[in-house]
């Protein structure tokens, strides 16, 4: 067992998620203010050249590095190696985007291949028919059940990361869906997949805050977003924040967030 004094606990590292709708501003926002240098881990692999070129022209001197997403195991070995590869680096913010697509577009898909497999061997006479294809893109609770397993170990080796004063950054999409509220007792919430998660999740991070689009006096949208850590009135969105009090709500600064969560 690693025995660390109160003194030296380092005082930096946060877990966070943020969700919205879509074409919010997340990301760019993300990169624009979250401490520098970044790590992104590019689990959405989308176009990002528009948001580069506004990252490059509003903070010039910011230094961003990007992992494109392989495999579960593959990431799973990069992050446990965190010493080497990202605090020897010297980056100071770790930001995965998204939760969304780690667990709809490679967690999920990357089970069904190995489901598929096994079935396969366990049935060798089988030939590829229209049914085959079918069973390849078959969803079962076991595979719910193993999506929600492997996003719990992602997330407790994020949670090391972030121990180490790194901050850590997670994106989703929003998810209206009113099943959903039975697990949260929310309206509106981060989407994920399947149950497992959703009930252990809250527990996970230290800031969970939700986006909206702001507007000028004339009514056209102005970035960055403002975010909500917290749900005054109760019950329309999930949202926590963890820290000294003080403002909840503001334009999505990560410069001002995490100073004003720290009492600065």
């Amino acid at each position: 067992m690693k025995i660390t004094p109160l003194v030296d606990v380092p005082l930096d590292g946060d877990m966070a998620l943020i969700y919205s709708p879509n074409e919010i501003g997340k990301t760019v926002s993300t990169l624009l203010s979250a401490p520098s240098s970044i790590f992104v881990l590019d689990v959405e692999s989308r176009p990002l050249g528009r948001t580069i070129d506004v990252v490059k022209e509003v903070r010039p001197d910011v230094e961003i590095d990007f992992g494109e997403w392989e495999s579960f195991d593959d990431t799973m070995s990069f992050l446990n190696d965190y010493q080497k590869n990202l605090i020897d680096k010297k980056y100071r913010t770790l930001f995965v985007d998204s939760y969304t697509a780690l667990m709809a577009m490679e967690l999920i898909p990357e089970l069904q291949r190995q489901a598929y497999e096994a079935r396969k061997k366990e049935n060798k006479a089988s030939t590829l028919q229209t049914k085959d294809i079918i069973s390849q893109f078959k969803v079962t609770e076991e595979l719910y059940g193993g999506v929600g397993t492997g996003t719990i170990r992602i997330t407790g080796l994020l949670k090391k990361i972030a121990a180490t004063g790194i901050v850590v950054i997670c994106s989703a999409l929003e998810d209206r869906d009113p099943k959903t509220r039975i697990l949260t007792g929310c309206e509106l919430n981060p989407l994920f997949e399947g149950k497992q998660f959703m009930k252990a999740m809250p527990g996970n991070f230290n800031l969970i805050g939700r986006l909206r689009s702001r507007k000028d006096k004339d009514g056209k949208i102005v970035y960055p977003p403002m975010i909500d850590f917290r749900d005054d009135a109760g019950g329309k969105f999930l949202a926590k924040y963890t820290g000294l009090e003080g403002k909840t709500t503001g334009p999505l600064d990560w410069s001002k967030i995490l100073r004003k969560k720290e009492g600065e």
